[in-house]
């Protein structure tokens, strides 16, 4: 969660909330939500909200190059407090901003992975010399 200071500031600026059923329109049949990158559903609810990116950056209190990088999948993965800012600034409805917190978890790993390299790592199971196992084998390194 972003810091209760900044979010209660964006709160309180009491943006509109708003919805992008309407540009929901022009996306095909066969395309689900699941289908959709992060990217393609900011720039959807930043222009659904009637937002350049530069009102967007300040209403969110972010730069400009933050939100470009974003719409156009350079940076895929935002932080959480970014992606609070951003739904906050644009005023979405819980299941819109639910979309988007999709988006961002469908491009990072499972947690439970995360969690298992560490303990792997991290376990008393060393190499002479104190050098860890590694996570994975080497495979192909003859």
């Amino acid at each position: 969660m972003p810091s209760s200071h900044v979010l209660s500031w964006v709160q309180s600026q009491h943006y509109p909330v708003v919805s992008i059923e309407h540009a929901w329109t022009k996306v095909s049949a066969v395309t689900t939500a699941s289908a959709i990158t992060l990217a393609t559903l900011l720039r959807r609810h930043r222009t659904a909200a009637g937002l350049t990116q530069e009102e967007l950056a300040e209403r969110a209190k972010l730069s400009v190059r933050a939100i470009s990088d974003l719409e156009r999948g350079v940076r895929r993965a935002p932080h959480k407090d970014t992606l609070e800012l951003l739904i906050a600034a644009m005023g979405l409805r819980a299941e819109d901003a639910g979309l988007l917190r999709d988006a961002v978890r469908r491009l990072r790993p499972p947690r439970a992975a995360a969690t298992l390299a560490a303990d792997v790592t991290n376990s008393a199971s060393t190499l002479p010399m104190g050098i860890p196992i590694p996570v994975t084998p080497l495979i192909g390194r003859e």
